[in-house]
């Protein structure tokens, strides 16, 4: 048996004993988070609701003067962007935007939660 052929059972075997639901599809694991406590930390502690928000358009009163405007979360774009890319901005800001970093901020659980409840709104 070749190594690739072994590394393909590996995976299939991995992806037939991973319950449903555990693996988002864009690579990030759905079970990590909490969509609760991530949209708790989205419309107090993270503040994200100012910006984007409360239902993720980015259409907040603070957005609505930002230039760039904030990423609508619940846009098609959005949707298509991995787990780990959205992941990174929560993390590190997006540079030439006001989207600031969280990571120190916030517990990387609540990073987790936030990014849970951030991937909601664009289904």
């Amino acid at each position: 048996m070749t190594r690739s052929s072994s590394m393909g059972m590996l995976f299939a075997a991995a992806m037939l004993l991973t319950p449903a639901g555990m693996l988002d599809p864009r690579g990030v694991s759905a079970a990590a988070g909490d969509v609760a406590k991530g949209k708790a930390l989205f419309e107090l502690k993270g503040g994200c609701v100012n910006c984007h928000g409360s239902g993720g358009g980015g259409d907040g009163p603070a957005g609505k003067m930002l230039a760039p405007p904030p990423a609508d979360l619940t846009s098609p774009k959005a949707k298509a962007k991995s787990g780990a890319d959205v992941l990174k901005t929560i993390q590190e800001g997006r540079s030439g935007t006001a989207m600031i970093g969280f990571k120190g901020q916030l517990t990387e659980q609540e990073i987790r939660d936030l990014l849970t409840y951030v991937r909601s709104l664009s289904k």
